[in-house]
């Protein structure tokens, strides 16, 4: 909480407090996503990206900040095919690329179709079988 006050008072200093909304903690995640116009991932540091890959189950376009150290948002988006990877601490260029995405209906669905045939590697199936796969490989050359 003490970093949502933060984060209020920032939006206060900036003058956005009447365009920012701290909802807390919900379980409409589904519905939710399904409002967005254009899913955003901030985060410097993210290991894995679920939330990346329920935007896009939910055909929300997807714009992510690369991270700091690879991983998340690289393991899933293919840049430009089926979401954006968009340069660390560039504010203006994020800018540019999320309004640019507002504005381009016939992108934003090319890349949410493409999103959705993606996720098929990330089926809980497919994913077992790659870590199997792996593994018996790992095996073979020990």
């Amino acid at each position: 909480y003490r970093f949502e006050e933060r984060l209020k008072e920032m939006s206060k200093k900036l003058g956005i407090q009447d365009r920012v909304v701290f909802t807390g903690y919900r379980k409409d995640i589904p519905g939710i996503l399904k409002a967005m116009d254009l899913f955003f991932m901030p985060s410097r540091q993210e290991p894995f990206g679920l939330a990346i890959l329920e935007a896009m189950a939910m055909q929300v376009p997807v714009v992510a900040v690369r991270p700091e150290q690879g991983g998340g948002p690289l393991e899933i988006i293919e840049d430009g095919r089926n979401g954006i990877i968009a340069a660390r601490r560039n504010a203006a260029e994020i800018a540019d690329i999320c309004r640019g995405l507002l504005n381009d209906s016939d992108q934003r669905k090319r890349l949410t179709d493409q999103a959705l045939l993606d996720l098929q590697r990330f089926h809980p199936e497919s994913v077992g079988e790659r870590l199997i796969s792996i593994y018996s490989e790992l095996g073979q050359n020990s």
